[in-house]
């Protein structure tokens, strides 16, 4: 009987992210709108809510190997993007400087 060859884990780590990466991208389309929507309740303008989607959504592209599939994608995601927000309003500082003096 020949002997099956074990994947280790480190030959499959970057299959498993890339599919993760993937299955994250297409739940962050599925909630594009609501998540758009909520930005621009908790942003002073528009500008800065698509800002926060964006942040948001390569953040949760970032972490795709960590988020449990079966937990709440939606709490997830939602709970970056209110972080990011409580984050810039705690540091108002970066929202009044000129990019030339960072």
């Amino acid at each position: 009987m020949p002997n099956k060859a074990v994947a280790s884990s480190r030959e499959v780590a970057p299959y498993i992210a890339e599919l993760a990466h993937t299955e994250i991208a297409a739940l962050l389309v599925e909630h594009t709108g609501s998540l758009r929507n909520f930005a621009r309740s908790i942003a002073s303008s528009r500008d800065q809510a698509d800002d926060l989607v964006q942040e948001a959504s390569l953040r949760a592209l970032a972490a795709a190997a960590r988020f449990t599939p079966g937990t709440n994608f939606r709490a997830w995601i939602f709970t970056i993007l209110r972080n990011l927000r409580y984050n810039e309003y705690r540091k108002p500082w970066l929202r009044h400087q000129p990019l030339h003096e960072l």
